[in-house]
């Protein structure tokens, strides 16, 4: 039995792992309005309106997976 709990503690960790990753992860202009569900020109529309943050990188922006479900539950809540 104990050992029934340790490999449930186990994988609840790895799961932890990925969904930390998950949100970590960068999205590009297209993944980030495929992510949305708007067309990618309103993805940059919101960035430079300051609605949405994205981070540059080189000559790209990228956009957290964390701050693109913070404006989600922003845009759901009004």
């Amino acid at each position: 039995a104990s050992s029934n709990v340790l490999n449930v503690h186990k994988e609840n960790q790895k799961l932890r792992q990925e969904l930390t990753f998950l949100r970590e992860k960068k999205l590009n202009q297209k993944e980030a309005a495929e992510f949305l569900g708007i067309p990618p020109y309103m993805v940059k529309k919101l960035t430079l309106s300051g609605e949405l943050k994205g981070v540059v990188v080189g000559k790209t922006i990228r956009y957290s997976m964390r701050d693109l479900e913070k404006y989600m539950k922003q845009r759901h809540t009004i």
